[in-house]
Formats: structure tokens, sequence, C-alpha cells
């Protein structure tokens, strides 16, 4: 008897132990994915939004040519280090394997080959350029002055930052600080009840039709 009942016991044990084993592998792998991810800098950040101003941000302090991607000459974005020591913006390194294929590319400062599986995200440096203090790109109009991975965050609610109307058919370009009023009072485009249906139209098609009722 005691034989027998160490059998469903042992065999439930051993049933735990697989299912603990599966779960284990399964969150290596997950942890692995993760892992090549940030490695590879795929995946998002702060940095992808600059991409279209990278070249137009001026920096309270001169910055450093360590900092200077190398290919594009804007700040470094996304840092990936070569083997030899020199960084590059993610989207610059990606941009250079791309155009050497099936060659191997070489770094643009010191010809040495840029081996993907020896280029690594460079955390530190990400760090300390996130922290850069940047002037906000409406300058001299705004004088606020914030870190580089901030400074997004700055713009979308900065006063002087210029913005098209949202109204279709209106072509209207205004900093925020302008715009309710615009968007309210001034926009030929606005909403506005009919003077006949009072329900809301266009203020442009109502006074066109105006136009045309009046020939």
């Amino acid at each position: 008897m005691a034989a027998a009942d160490t059998k469903p016991g042992g065999s439930e044990e051993s049933s735990l132990r697989s299912e603990e084993s599966v779960m284990r592998s399964q969150e290596s792998r997950l942890g692995s994915d993760e892992s090549r991810q940030r490695s590879s800098g795929s995946v998002s950040s702060w940095e992808s939004e600059l991409t279209t101003i990278q070249h137009s941000l001026k920096f309270v302090l001169t910055l450093k040519e360590e900092f200077v991607c190398p290919v594009c000459r804007g700040v470094v974005l996304n840092p990936q280090q070569n083997s030899c020591g020199h960084i590059y913006c993610f989207h610059c390194l990606q941009g250079l394997l791309e155009s050497s294929s099936p060659s191997s590319p070489v770094c643009p400062v010191d010809g040495v080959e840029i081996t993907p599986a020896e280029v690594f995200q460079d955390n530190c440096c990400k760090r300390e350029i996130s922290n850069l203090e940047v002037y906000c790109t409406n300058s001299p109009a705004c004088s606020s002055v914030v870190t580089l991975h901030h400074l997004q965050d700055h713009l979308r609610s900065c006063q002087y930052e210029q913005l098209q109307c949202c109204n279709p058919g209106c072509e209207t370009v205004l900093q925020r600080r302008y715009l309710q009023e615009h968007l309210t009072n001034t926009c030929p485009h606005r909403l506005e009840p009919c003077l006949h249906c009072q329900q809301p139209h266009r203020l442009s098609l109502m006074q066109a039709e105006e136009e045309v009722t009046q020939l």
C-alpha cells in the first residue's frame, strides 16, 4: 500500500516540475526576445520623434564630438556602438548596413569594418545625451530650456509652436497661442449656425451660397 501511495504523488510532482520547466523556458525565450529588441534599437523611444528636427537642435553647451553621429553629423539618437568605439544613430547604422549589402560597411571615421554581431546599444551614452540641455526649437520667441528627452513633451504645449488650422479647407498656420481665437472667431471655414435652419454649417459654404442667391 505504501508503495502504491507514493506513485500518484511522484507522478504529480514530476508533472509540476515539467510545467515549471516549460514556464522557465518561455520566460527565458521572452527575455531573450526583449534583449534582442533592446540591442537592435527596435524598441520605440523619444529619439524617433526627434529625427525630423535632429539637425536644427541648439544645445546650451557645445555638443561634444563624441555625441555627433559620423554619418549624418547630427546629435546621435539611439546610440549604437561599433567595436572601434564610435557611435552612430540607430537609423544611420541601419542605412549603412542596407546600402553596403552584400559587402560589410565600414566606420566613416577610421574605416574599421562594422560587424552587426559586435554592435551594441550604448545605454551609458544614451543617458548622457538624453540629459543634454537644448533650447526650444521655437526660440527666440520661446525662451524655454529643457533636457533633450523632454523636448517633445514641451513642444506639445509650447505656445509658440506653429500649427495648421484643423478645419477642413483651411491652410492657415499660426502659433498655438492664437489657434483657439482663430478656430472660434476668425477662421472662414469654422462651423456656424445657419440663419435659416440653425444647424451648424461651414461659414465659407454658407457665404458662397448666399452670394449665389444674390446674383
